[in-house]
């Protein structure tokens, strides 16, 4: 791997060394191990299952799993500022 990393401190050293940015860094690393393409797919997948995830949370009503009987807000809350 080009930049090796095991904490946040090391991808700062990392940018700071090299002038470029978290993305570049995390990027370049990506690259020793995948072709482009798929790094570019795989990132598209990520980002379609976190909007699956919010549209989810933004129109799905009751209680949070997890067994703490927590109230979804998130769907109220988008219903409220969309009527205005």
């Amino acid at each position: 791997m080009p930049f090796p990393i095991d904490d946040a401190d090391d991808l700062l050293r990392w940018c700071i060394k090299t002038g470029l940015s978290i993305h570049e860094i995390v990027y370049e690393n990506e690259q020793a191990w995948r072709k482009e393409e798929d790094i570019r797919v795989g990132i598209l997948k990520i980002w379609q299952v976190m909007k699956d995830c919010v549209y989810r949370g933004c129109h799905t009503t009751g209680i949070l799993p997890g067994g703490l009987n927590v109230h979804r807000r998130a769907a109220s809350l988008n219903k409220n500022w969309s009527e205005m």
